[in-house]
């Protein structure tokens, strides 16, 4: 769901880019909701096991990923996810219920100098990142530390499930 597909002609960066622009606005919430599927899927196909490894919709937070278990934790990683869309909500998502922002977000104009500054600050206070497909990450004209292609995403949470933190 991560790689490249093509539909009808036209390349899209990954399956959730295809399926969300078919969705339209006032379907929303079940974009989000494939969106958090697909970061489940992800996680399961690193191997890491729900419940054991990470917990979907605790609190406010969409996942949380934690070391070394969810029954023995010393660390836990939360993590925001959005659809296409960065919008105001993922620096809010960041600043109350993450510490990783993980996105199919397919508009590089949306990561103005001004966001991709504040979601650096907001991801590094947390030891976080955030998770973006590699063709906007590419086309990004202004760089973030903090920034990440979302194919890296269930490797950097297998690396905090084993050590309690993100190792790149």
């Amino acid at each position: 769901m991560l790689e490249p597909v093509f539909v009808e002609g036209i390349r899209y960066s990954n399956f959730m880019e295809e399926a969300s622009r078919r969705i339209s606005q006032s379907f929303q919430p079940v974009s989000g909701k494939i969106a958090e599927l697909c970061v489940q899927r992800e996680l399961v196909r690193v191997g890491l096991v729900e419940g054991n490894h990470f917990t979907i919709r605790e609190g406010r937070t969409d996942i949380t990923v934690y070391w070394p278990s969810v029954r023995s934790f010393r660390a836990k990683h939360r993590i925001e996810v959005k659809n296409v869309s960065l919008r105001e909500r993922a620096a809010r998502g960041l600043i109350f219920d993450g510490d990783s922002l993980f996105g199919f977000f397919n508009d590089v104009n949306e990561f103005t100098t001004a966001n991709v500054e504040v979601i650096d600050h907001l991801c590094e206070k947390k030891n976080g990142y955030c998770y973006l497909p590699p063709s906007t990450l590419e086309m990004m004209p202004h760089k973030g530390r903090r920034f990440r292609p979302n194919t890296v995403f269930g490797y950097d949470m297998v690396s905090f499930s084993r050590t309690g933190r993100i190792t790149t």
